[in-house]
């Protein structure tokens, strides 16, 4: 189950980067870029690694919740657990 789980968290990374990082965004972060909501990093390796370890820690959270009431609720698209 922990291989899946980081398999679905580098996948995760992924996706969410090709949404997050890329010249659209980068486009509207500029625009922003001396407002005081948007965060600057000092190092871009210090930016991936927290969002690396942020998205592992939300897939693991997610996992952990499906795994705990998967068992307990009869949902249409799951079969049923005996």
């Amino acid at each position: 189950m922990k291989t899946w789980l980081v398999l679905w968290g580098v996948i995760h990374f992924v996706v969410v980067g090709a949404l997050y990082m890329n010249p659209f965004v980068d486009r509207i972060y500029k625009r922003f870029s001396d407002h005081p909501g948007v965060r600057k990093w000092p190092s871009i390796t210090r930016y991936v690694a927290t969002m690396f370890i942020g998205t592992q820690v939300e897939v693991y959270i997610l996992a952990a919740a499906f795994f705990y009431l998967a068992p307990r609720y009869t949902l249409a698209c799951l079969p049923l657990q005996s």
